[in-house]
């Protein structure tokens, strides 16, 4: 609740008391978008946005992350080979590639909730018949299709948060809600070593109903949990005002108010103002895309659209490529720890390829295994479930810092670049994976690049904004994945060596981000 709100409007001497009245007479004054805002309070329905805008980013997280356990789980049942299997994982990458950019379009024209409502509910029909695939090749297609719907929650979530809460917590919720992503690993990890541990086999016909389709299925539930939460929430009031439709604005706002504690009916702002244009013409499809799209790109947008693009390749293609390949590095480096006859000097011997033990090395041809296991290792389940619960700790006191957004990004790249040093010349075991795990922690650097989408840009452009700088994450990541798969045995210590300059390029660019005075929502 905030309390002793004054604006800087002359005349404007208002005062919100506990229940949200104003004890002076308004009338038809004119109030800023962040004025309007900030008198609708902050109460139950700002703590029910976070939740549901974090279940939302959560099912994402699962759909398209929790899919490389579903991978593990069908092996066996699909015959999959080495490169069939690294084509599937590479499907959740390329999915938000395809429509990211329709949906930051979507997202600045029809609206942030309506398209968060449509992703949802399509990542769930997917994924669900996914479960069904009666063949690999099906398996990847509607893989690919339902992360091009979920992808949508990368952005829009963001963008609606950070239209619907006041200044005063903006920050530190985006930083929150990036904490609830980071715990994903528990949930997936968990869920897919007890589902994957069962053993059940139901014949429907054209395919056998097995753990891993069970797991499948469960996973799909998230993006339906996600739809009906959306349903709860009203759209985005600064999204409909710079639409033109004030009126719709005014009636979100005094939703948010009431339920914030406010009386029915005593919302004081009749009026809101944007600096920002709000003419609409009517243009074609084409032409409309070029106007979402191609502001970003000239003056005074485009500095602020590479720093933030570049930052964005660093974070996802240093932290998804290593989190992706952490359970097999983990296997590989414990288990040659065991093994007397190798001489250990540090993970890049350990990776190399004389010295991978064999136990942990298996699945490198295009050849099927007819012996394969389709269960998650207990140490498997230990990686995913520190990770996530490290991530997301970290996350969480970073958001108590987010008055300080530039530095703690900077400083998250410098301590990610000295755990990529770290791996290469650190050779004691209880030591070694934990600085592998440092260097993925520019991954921590998530909510505060996608705060900076909500300030640095104006409504009209911040869907597409955002959504583009998501097909920038995805290429990253999709290349990092494959280069640090290539890197790891051919050439270990040059491969680090590559990712912690990389990472230092990103505290570099950092640096030229607005100061945090100097950000202001536009």
């Amino acid at each position: 609740m905030v309390v002793g709100i004054k604006t800087n409007r002359a005349n404007d001497n208002i005062v919100e008391c506990e229940n949200n009245n104003i004890a002076s007479k308004c009338n038809d004054k004119l109030y800023s978008y962040e004025e309007a805002l900030t008198l609708a309070g902050h109460g139950a329905y700002s703590r029910r946005l976070l939740l549901l805008l974090s279940l939302a980013l959560l099912a994402m997280g699962l759909d398209m992350f929790g899919f490389s356990v579903a991978v593990a789980g069908c092996g066996c049942e699909l015959q999959l080979t080495h490169r069939q299997r690294g084509i599937l994982n590479s499907m959740p990458f390329a999915g938000p590639i395809l429509m990211s950019y329709a949906w930051g379009y979507v997202s600045d024209t029809a609206g942030r909730r309506r398209s968060l409502l449509a992703a949802m509910l399509g990542a769930f029909s997917c994924s669900a018949l996914g479960s069904f695939a009666p063949n690999w090749i099906v398996l990847g297609v509607m893989k690919l299709i339902g992360t091009s719907f979920v992808s949508c929650a990368q952005s829009s979530t963001y963008a609606l948060l950070g239209e619907s809460c006041s200044e005063r917590v903006r920050g530190s919720y985006m930083l929150l809600m990036t904490s609830v992503l980071h715990t994903t690993p528990i949930l997936y990890f968990t869920i897919g070593y007890f589902v994957l541990g069962l053993e059940f086999s139901y014949d429907l016909g054209l395919i056998q109903f097995t753990p891993w389709r069970l797991y499948s299925l469960l996973l799909s539930l998230a993006p339906l949990l996600g739809f009906f939460s959306m349903l709860l929430l009203v759209e985005s009031p600064k999204f409909l005002a710079n639409q033109g439709r004030e009126a719709e604005a005014l009636k979100c706002l005094e939703k948010i108010w009431t339920t914030n504690g406010g009386e029915p009916n005593m919302y004081p702002v009749k009026r809101i103002i944007l600096e920002e244009s709000t003419t609409k013409k009517s243009v074609s499809l084409a032409q409309s895309l070029r106007d979402q799209t191609v502001p970003l790109f000239k003056p005074p947008y485009l500095k602020h659209t590479l720093i933030l693009y570049y930052i964005t390749a660093v974070v996802y293609g240093s932290s998804n490529s290593l989190v992706t390949w952490l359970p097999f590095v983990a296997n590989t480096y414990f288990g040659s720890t065991r093994n007397s006859n190798i001489s250990i000097s540090g993970l890049c011997d350990v990776l190399s390829e004389g010295n991978v033990d064999t136990r942990y090395s298996k699945n490198i041809t295009d050849t099927f295994e007819p012996q394969c296991s389709s269960k998650l290792e207990p140490n498997t389940l230990f990686v995913g479930i520190a990770l996530g619960v490290l991530f997301a700790s970290i996350n969480y006191g970073v958001s108590f810092a987010s008055s300080r957004k530039k530095l703690v990004t900077i400083l998250i790249f410098l301590l990610a670049c000295c755990g990529s040093v770290g791996v290469m010349f650190v050779t004691d075991p209880l030591l070694v994976v934990p600085f592998y795990v440092v260097a993925g922690i520019a991954g921590l650097g998530i909510g505060l690049v996608s705060s900076y989408f909500v300030v640095l840009f104006p409504t009209s452009h911040r869907g597409m904004a955002a959504c583009l700088g998501v097909v920038a994450a995805r290429l990253s990541a999709l290349a990092g994945v494959n280069l640090l798969a290539a890197g790891l045995h051919a050439a270990c210590t040059g491969t680090f060596t590559t990712l912690g300059l990389f990472i230092f390029t990103g505290a570099a660019m950092a640096c030229f981000l607005p100061s945090d005075t100097a950000a202001k929502e536009v």
